[in-house]
């Protein structure tokens, strides 16, 4: 197991996302990720990158005395690090943290090393208008067959370019299990990725609805607060 992981950032906020909106978390951000190219809205930075070990990150954390015992693992993709979250998961586990892994969900081999040490997934299917350009369906498949062990939503996120076929095959990933949190979330603009228009969103909203049973619209909440 590698004794070091590359972590990006270590910091307390208010989850922004999905069904978990507003709880506090302890957000430990992992340096790389595999998507190529990077995704147009993606907020992390390439630049901040220390190797720490299982024990740093601990200490780290509870010198702290952050109000909660909630840690999310986002990035880039956590999954990427396997290795390392094999030593580091059972170590926060032993001290009562719960995890809620946030991925692109495109790694199930890697998921299957440390599910069990897992409480919540939060899985991001990247369409194409995320700026990708590889064709990750079947990935992402065999993700969710993995990930049904435990509490899973998923995550689309809309952009002006989002294609309605695009959102269905998204849609057809999920019906297998309708129950699953369905959560579209209309992007943050910036200077790369425009937003998506009120009429096509609720277009969207409809067509997954039809399809599924609990589907829901949530924007990045944690940018509208001006917040990490």
């Amino acid at each position: 197991m590698r004794e070091r992981g590359r972590i990006s950032d270590i910091f307390f906020s208010f989850q922004g996302e999905g069904i978990y909106l507003g709880e506090p978390q302890i957000f430990l951000r992992f340096a790389d990720c595999n998507m190529s190219p990077k995704c147009l809205y993606c907020d992390t930075s390439a630049k901040v990158n220390k190797e720490m070990t299982a024990g740093e990150i601990l200490a780290e954390i509870e010198r702290a005395k952050w109000p909660t015992r909630f840690i999310s693992l986002t990035g880039g993709e956590p999954l990427l690090q396997v290795n390392f979250l094999k030593r580091l998961l059972p170590v926060l586990k032993r001290r009562g943290f719960r995890i809620y892994l946030e991925t692109n969900g495109t790694l199930p081999k890697a998921l299957s090393h440390i599910i069990e040490e897992v409480d919540i997934i939060a899985m991001d299917i990247k369409l194409p208008s995320s700026g990708r350009t590889a064709a990750l369906w079947e990935r992402q498949s065999q993700f969710l067959d993995t990930s049904r062990k435990k509490e899973i939503m998923v995550k689309v996120v809309l952009t002006g370019d989002t294609e309605k076929n695009d959102l269905e095959k998204a849609i057809c990933l999920v019906e297998a299990a309708p129950y699953i949190p369905f959560i579209l979330q209309p992007v943050t603009p910036n200077k790369k990725v425009k937003g998506v228009r009120d009429k096509k969103l609720r277009e969207f909203h409809s067509l997954a609805r039809r399809r599924l049973e609990n589907v829901s619209v949530v924007p990045q909440v944690h940018k509208v607060l001006g917040i990490r």
